[in-house]
């Protein structure tokens, strides 16, 4: 999935909001989501502590 984020990436200004995006998303593991791989690239691979299922489920994206 893409997301754009507004700040710049500079003193990873922009990797702390994406994680802002997906912690209103996923207010109960606030805190625990965090970039896995990917901190000084365009491509990032971000962890969420909660069920495969219900991840896709909120985010609005389909099974393979």
């Amino acid at each position: 999935m893409k997301v754009s984020v507004a700040s710049p990436p500079v003193s990873g200004k922009a990797n702390a909001e994406l994680i802002e995006v997906f912690e209103k998303a996923f207010p109960e593991v606030k805190g625990n989501i965090v970039i896995a791989k990917g901190e000084k690239s365009r491509s990032k691979l971000i962890f969420i502590p909660l069920d495969a299922r219900v991840i896709r489920e909120r985010l609005g994206l389909k099974d393979d």
